[in-house]
């Protein structure tokens, strides 16, 4: 809205680049807007483009599904991937989202990446707590390198 009355004035694209910071591409085709519809034509307007596939109720419904788990969706396990995500929101809400879109749609919807912690099935925690208790200060009171 700026280069419209530099416009009437009669400056040249270059010079009205200069005096606004931008860029004599910009000035041009904001000039041709200006000559087809006059300074109205240089209003914003909303974006258009795809609306989003699922409403706000149904965000807020899947974060409660993502929360609840992925074992009381069905799954055998409680990690979620793009790909359960996905298929889930395809079955609940029947819209049908990438991999890629799913990624952007739960990044939008503040969940991020993470990676599940590996811990060995045969891992026992009571053997870990008792050598931490009982055998590791005893390593520690004789230093490193003694008693070998």
């Amino acid at each position: 809205m700026s280069a419209a009355p530099l416009f009437r004035e009669g400056l040249s694209e270059s010079e009205i680049a200069r005096k606004l910071g931008v860029t004599p591409q910009a000035v041009h085709g904001w000039h041709q807007l200006f000559c087809r519809g006059g300074a109205d034509a240089l209003k914003k307007r909303p974006h258009t483009g795809r609306p989003p596939s699922l409403t706000e109720a149904q965000k807020k419904k899947l974060a409660k599904l993502l929360l609840d788990g992925a074992v009381a969706s069905g799954y055998s396990t409680d990690l979620w991937t793009t790909e359960r995500v996905r298929d889930v929101v395809r079955r609940k809400f029947g819209v049908t989202y990438t991999t890629v879109g799913v990624w952007k749609l739960l990044h939008r919807m503040g969940f991020s990446w993470q990676r599940p912690k590996r811990r060995p099935k045969e891992r026992n925690e009571k053997v870990i707590a008792d050598w931490l208790m009982n055998t590791w200060p005893n390593l520690k009171k004789r230093g490193a390198g003694e008693g070998r």
